[in-house]
């Protein structure tokens, strides 16, 4: 098992359609706490997992990441997280950002603030 991706494999692997396959469920997880489905591509060869995670002093704050191949990180959202500075040296302020590799073969994580035009929410602030 390959982790370093190049960005297509990262792009094919993120665009698969992801299934968990159990029947527990789950409960959000409360402040400080974490959460870890396990879930798998139709021909089940791929193992993804979708992780959540909840901040315990700042409670705004929220992780949600899904993973192939158990650490490689193909996106990341997160809610209320610290400033962030890209690799190509542009900063952003604490807000919600939606974390994205964009050069798998270096670990380069990118990211960009979330806004009405990304998630499809018009004339919603």
């Amino acid at each position: 098992m390959r982790l370093v991706l190049t960005q297509q494999e990262a792009d094919s692997l993120l665009k698969r359609d992801k299934h968990y396959m159990g029947d527990e469920q789950f409960s959000f997880p409360g402040l400080g706490g974490a959460l870890r489905i396990p879930l798998y591509s139709n021909d089940r060869r791929e193992e993804f997992s979708l992780d959540i995670a909840r901040g315990r002093i700042e409670l705004r704050k929220n992780t949600f990441q899904t993973r192939a191949r158990r650490v490689v990180i193909l996106a990341r959202v997160d809610i209320g997280g610290p400033p962030h500075r890209n690799p190509d040296g542009k900063k952003f302020p604490a807000h919600t950002y939606i974390f994205i590799g964009k050069d798998m073969t270096t670990s380069g994580r990118y990211l960009c603030l979330i806004t009405s035009k990304i998630i499809g929410m018009r004339g919603r602030p």
